[in-house]
């Protein structure tokens, strides 16, 4: 599967990440049961913030024993977003 997106927000990046993984658990049901796959060595994640401060900005995500690795910037469908979204 290509170009798949899934954003998420809430009082923490914390609980982005947990929901990230309820999230991520139900498309790979799908996944199975559609006779797809996604390739976890692709996957990126990103905190948005314009008040990162606020935040831990460094909290991260494990998805199937993987660690995600954490980017400043990513590349949607041609267009890089930061983490200030600017």
């Amino acid at each position: 599967m290509d170009d798949i997106n899934i954003l998420t927000f809430s009082d923490s990046t914390e609980q982005n990440c947990r929901t990230l993984k309820r999230i991520h658990d139900k498309c790979e049901a799908w996944a199975r049961k559609h006779g797809c796959q996604f390739c976890p060595e692709k996957y990126e994640l990103i905190h948005f913030s314009r008040t990162a401060k606020k935040f831990n900005m460094k909290a991260k995500l494990r998805l199937e024993g993987q660690q995600i690795s954490l980017k400043s910037d990513i590349r949607v469908l041609g267009v890089q977003l930061d983490l200030k979204l600017r």
